[in-house]
């Protein structure tokens, strides 16, 4: 092989001879080039991965402050900080799926998208309870104003009648109404579940006082109290419905909890691996960039060889036979 080279390179003349040897040179070059660009572009392209990874743990986190954020206020604008900052994750997580090819990464991508659907259903469950809660809320108001605002007419009604002992009963009923009207706003301010049933208990008490004082005022007086005990009632079903609404709360935020830690622990999971895919490639690159720099030189120095052997030679063969040119003349 190499003679059949040789000749086709002793029909060449010096110029190209040299030509070839510096454009082989440059070949040389271009080649350990795009390689180095290669490895380069790798490793570019892992740093963006991990850097679009680490955007989902910073939403993440501001889904997690949002959320927080609404415990505190429960109000419209922490409502729509938190759909936002749902709205933002669930785009990030969604970009990243058609950017991850490592199997294992693309199914905790799947992980991260399925736990933040499950984040918006608890998120939908904690409105539709919030609003519940506050319907309540706004039974409690007008039933107790009701209920009070009866009693308190019949009370004055009584004290015009003179019997102190039947205007006694419905003063100690007021206050009863008054004391129940003092643990229910601890309950719903506070939204301690413990403070439920001494809320009820007080209901139940002044419930009981009201619906037997009938039977110690003048009849007159009775469709007034029944309305009052029928608004206490309402007042007591508010109570719970208040109360199962806020345990429906509860259990929206503890899920949306879990679901958090869930995207935080993938997004963790994934930065780890990508890491470690990162490094390989970076030491893959470096292999190749000597193997090739390697060869490079091989067939650098090879060709450098070849081709001064195919100027050097001619030349010593040409001077021989000039120096022997006189003494044979």
């Amino acid at each position: 092989m190499y003679q059949s080279l040789a000749q086709s390179l002793g029909n060449v003349s010096v110029n190209r001879k040299l030509g070839l040897g510096f454009g082989l040179v440059l070949l040389l070059t271009l080649a350990i080039t795009l390689t180095g660009w290669h490895g380069m572009d790798s490793i570019i392209d892992r740093g963006d991965k991990l850097g679009n990874i680490s955007v989902i743990q910073q939403h993440t986190q501001e889904l997690r402050i949002a959320r927080q954020h609404y415990q505190r206020q429960r109000d419209d604008a922490s409502v729509a900080e938190l759909e936002e900052a749902l709205a933002t994750l669930d785009r990030q997580v969604q970009f990243m799926l058609v950017q991850i090819e490592n199997p294992d990464d693309h199914q905790r991508l799947e992980q991260q998208r399925e736990a933040v659907r499950s984040y918006q259903q608890a998120f939908n469950a904690l409105k539709q309870a919030g609003q519940r809660r506050e319907a309540s809320r706004s039974v409690l108001g007008e039933s107790a104003d009701k209920a009070v605002e009866l009693v308190e007419r019949v009370q004055q009604r009584l004290r015009q009648g003179g019997d102190i002992n039947q205007y006694q009963y419905a003063v100690e009923v007021s206050a009863l109404l008054q004391q129940a009207r003092f643990q229910v706003r601890g309950y719903t301010y506070s939204g301690n579940a413990e403070f439920q049933q001494t809320a009820l208990k007080a209901i139940d008490q002044a419930l009981a006082e009201l619906r037997a004082l009938p039977a110690k005022v003048p009849a007159e007086h009775a469709a007034s109290l029944d309305d009052a005990a029928t608004a206490m009632g309402s007042y007591r079903d508010a109570v719970s419905q208040f109360g199962n609404a806020q345990a429906a709360s509860e259990q929206a935020l503890q899920r949306m909890a879990e679901q958090g830690t869930v995207l935080l622990q993938a997004s963790e999971a994934m930065t780890t691996s990508q890491t470690a895919v990162r490094d390989a490639a970076a030491a893959q690159a470096k292999t190749l960039l000597m193997v090739a720099t390697a060869l490079a030189l091989a067939l650098g120095l090879l060709a450098a060889w070849a081709i001064t052997r195919q100027i050097i030679i001619p030349l010593r063969q040409t001077l021989r036979a000039a120096n022997a040119w006189p003494a044979a003349t």
